[in-house]
This record gives structure tokens, sequence and C-alpha cells, in this order.
């Protein structure tokens, strides 16, 4: 994230900002406003030697055609096409170009010349990583707007899964009863082709041994350490319940080491 206290010629580069001293040769530039249009968007700063950072500025006579250059280079590298805002920017009486990237709303966006599956990246910290498969159907969730929640898992059907807990507890939170045509309009269930099918919710919010089949990382694991390193645990417990039924043993844990901890002052 972008500190907006410091002007971004004095901050590093990061998940949204990258500097650069002079064109780069191949696709590099267009790596990162890919990554840039695929994530929360981002600057890329020309005239800024980053180690050590100095602002070595842009000679007026080769603005416009690095303008140009870049603009050109981008309209024939990226896909679908990236507009980004170019502008200059005046630093301690030297010219810098910025070129503005948003975050873009026809993802993926990649390299022509790679294709989307070899061609799509990502930001990662202040580096441009390929999209794996996953990130990649993630974004084409984003393009869609659908979460993974809404996802329909077509190899079960609601009879698999056990709601009854899911049922009672959210009775006993508000007094009334949830019913199959609850469950849809909550997303847990979808209907296609005269067919309904549980969703990735329905899922994670079953008391099922299928959850632990098709999601075995959801659960949550807390610790307190010893000092300021992980080396030595004083307290830890792992929570494999369904996700709503996860908050309060967390918030247990929580306030049992807090207490611990001021009850040493």
């Amino acid at each position: 994230m972008m500190n907006l206290s410091r002007p971004f010629w004095e901050q590093p580069e990061s998940r949204r900002l990258e500097f650069k001293e002079a064109m780069p040769r191949g696709d590099r530039l267009a790596r990162t406003v890919v990554a840039f249009a695929n994530g929360a968007g981002g600057k890329i700063v020309f005239g800024v030697r980053n180690k050590p950072r100095e602002i070595v500025g842009i000679p007026d006579r080769e603005l416009f055609a690095l303008e140009e250059r870049i603009s050109n280079h981008l309209f024939d590298q990226c896909t679908p096409p990236i507009i980004p805002e170019i502008y200059i920017q005046a630093v301690e009486g030297k010219n810098l170009l910025v070129i503005e990237v948003f975050p873009g709303s026809q993802k993926p966006y990649y390299l022509k010349s790679k294709g989307r599956h070899k061609g799509t990246y990502i930001r990662v910290g202040s580096s441009n990583r390929l999209a794996s498969h996953e990130m990649l159907e993630a974004l084409e969730r984003q393009k869609r707007k659908i979460s993974f929640d809404a996802i329909p898992v077509y190899d079960l059907t609601p009879s698999d899964l056990d709601l009854g807990r899911f049922k009672e507890d959210y009775e006993k939170a508000t007094g009334r009863k949830l019913r199959d045509n609850h469950l849809k309009n909550m997303g847990l269930f979808v209907s296609e082709r005269d067919q309904q099918w549980p969703t990735h919710a329905a899922v994670l919010l079953s008391d099922s041994p299928i959850r632990r089949r098709f999601f075995p990382y959801a659960k949550v694991e807390c610790a307190r350490f010893k000092g300021a390193d992980t080396k030595v645990f004083l307290d830890q417990t792992s929570i494999e319940e369904p996700i709503y039924a996860a908050v309060e043993p967390c918030i247990a844990f929580i306030k049992k080491n807090i207490c611990y901890f001021y009850s040493k002052f």
C-alpha cells in the first residue's frame, strides 16, 4: 500500500509502484502493466533510478517520443487492451513520466505473444509473477463478478451435505427456521438444468466429512509464542469447525491469552 504522507518518488517499490530509469528491453514493461491491471492498479515512474534511489529525469526532447513508444508497446503487447493514464511530473527541476494503470474490468489481462495461460501476470510484492491456474480462475470470476463461495460443486448433491447443525444454530440465534428455499436464497444451493447443486459455501458451512475432503485446510490455527519469534509455543489450538462455528473459539482463545498477558503487568 502506498504511503500517502510521502511523495511517490520517495517511497520503496511495492505492489503498486515501480521505477524505471529508461525504457526496459523486451516485454518487461508490459508484464508490469498486465500485473497492475490484474490487481489493484499501480504507477510506473520513468526517470528514477531505484538502486541507489536517484531522480535522473527525462530530457524534454525525449518525453513525447518515450510516451508514444510506451503507448505503442502496450497496444502491441497487451490484451484485452489496457489504456493507462500517462502524464509528466516535475520533481526537483526534472521531468518524470508517470504511467498510471487502473484495475481492469476485463480480467485476466495477458501478453498477446504468450497467450492467456503463459502470459498472465500478477503482482506479488514488488515483483511480477506468472499467474497459476487457480489465480487465472479467480481472475475469471472477478470478471464475471462471481465469488468463490458461489461456485457450484457438481460432484455433490444437496443430500451429500449435513447442514443440520447449521440450521439448528441459525434457529437458536434468530428464532427462524431455515427451509430449502431459504438456503437457495442464501446462495448455498443453485439450480441448473432442472437440478440443484450445493455451492462451496454450503460445503464450508456443513458438518460433514465431505467438507474436510474438499477443504482440508479450511481451519483456523491459533497460537501464542514465547518472545518475538515462533520457536516456542506457549499455547495453541486448531479449530476445524464449520466456518460460522469457528468464530467463538477464536475469540475465546484470544481473550484467554490477552488476559494472561495483562495479568503479568
